[in-house]
């Protein structure tokens, strides 16, 4: 997901936005540029152990008398999630605003058109 919301956004920031208003370029690099941040938070995503690996490394962990790897593991990925869920409601507000931009340029533009 992280390597095609970076394909995607360097697709985006091709396109020629000198003919729109400023405050639709402003509002459309706002939303790339945290498209790029969440495809950047998601490629950073902690390692998820195997089931596997998890009773092997639960079994030595334990035979050394660690039983607490498992939770600082599961603590990192529950941090890593939250921090997505943050970013995503971000890029939703922000979505949101170029919508609102946008139609309202439009509706300008109409208005102007049709005097």
């Amino acid at each position: 997901m992280a390597i095609l919301t970076k394909d995607y956004v360097a697709e985006a920031k091709q396109t020629e936005m000198d003919s729109c208003p400023s405050d639709a370029r402003e509002a459309y690099n706002e939303y790339l540029t945290l498209l790029s941040g969440e495809a950047d938070l998601l490629s950073s995503h902690p390692h998820i152990p195997s089931e596997d690996e998890v009773i092997l490394e639960g079994f030595l962990n334990g035979l050394a008398g660690d039983v607490t790897t498992t939770a600082v593991q599961e603590q990192e990925i529950n941090v890593w999630f939250q921090q997505v869920r943050a970013r995503w409601s971000d890029i939703q507000t922000a979505r949101a605003e170029l919508t609102t931009v946008i139609g309202r340029d439009i509706d300008s533009s109409k208005a102007k058109f049709s005097e």
